[in-house]
């Protein structure tokens, strides 16, 4: 895959890829 179409995909996420992270960290923290 191009990188700049990886990254285009990656940013586009937005908050949907943060809240997803957030909550993945969650489960380890809490």
């Amino acid at each position: 895959l191009p990188e700049k179409s990886f990254f285009a995909f990656w940013f586009s996420l937005g908050d949907f890829r943060e809240n997803f992270l957030k909550s993945r960290f969650s489960h380890f923290s809490g």
